[in-house]
């Protein structure tokens, strides 16, 4: 049960990341978004 929550804790982030990565690179278009 362990290692499933754990596939969907790290699915869930990954998914949450590149969805503020998307909208980052969208609302900054341009070398802004390779910023730190």
């Amino acid at each position: 049960m362990a290692d499933i929550a754990r596939a969907l804790n790290r699915r869930s982030f990954l998914v949450t990341s590149g969805l503020a990565t998307a909208v980052a690179v969208a609302g900054a278009p341009g070398p802004a978004h390779a910023a730190p």
